[in-house]
C-alpha cells in the first residue's frame, strides 16, 4: 500500500505476478450494467490489466502498449461486440494521475479518460 490519489493504492511495478485477487463472489457474476474506475499513474506504455475478472464472461479495464486504455465486457459470450480502445492516450510518465472508467448499460460500452468519453 502506498499513498493514492485518494487515500491509499496500490504499488504495483509492472513485474510478471505483481497483482492483487479478490476471492471470488456471487455478485462479481455480473451480465448486465456495470461500471469501473480507477486512477493510474504508470510510468510506461505496456499492456496491463487494471481491473479483471475472467469467466465465465468477465470484464476488463486496462492499458495498452499503445499508450490507450481498453475496456471489455462478457468477452466469451459477445466476442468483441463490447471491446473498446480509447481514442486519446493516458499520461506515462509515472507522476500524471489519470482516471480511467468504464460503464456498459446492457448494450453499449463506454470508456472516460479523465472524464472525457
Amino acid at each position: 500500500w502506498v499513498t493514492g490519489k485518494e487515500g491509499l493504492g496500490l504499488f504495483l511495478p509492472g513485474t510478471l505476478n505483481r497483482f492483487a485477487t479478490v476471492p471470488h463472489r456471487e455478485s462479481l457474476n455480473i451480465n448486465a450494467a456495470l461500471t469501473i474506475s480507477a486512477w493510474i499513474r504508470p510510468a510506461d506504455t505496456h499492456t496491463r490489466r487494471i481491473i479483471s475478472k475472467t469467466s465465465p464472461n468477465g470484464f476488463e479495464l486496462g492499458t495498452s502498449s499503445t499508450g490507450q486504455v481498453e475496456f471489455a465486457f462478457n468477452t466469451s459470450s459477445a466476442g468483441q461486440t463490447y471491446r473498446l480502445r480509447s481514442r486519446s492516450s493516458y499520461a506515462a510518465d509515472g507522476n500524471t494521475w489519470t482516471h480511467v472508467a468504464a460503464t456498459f448499460d446492457g448494450t453499449k460500452s463506454i470508456l472516460y479518460i479523465n472524464g472525457v468519453e
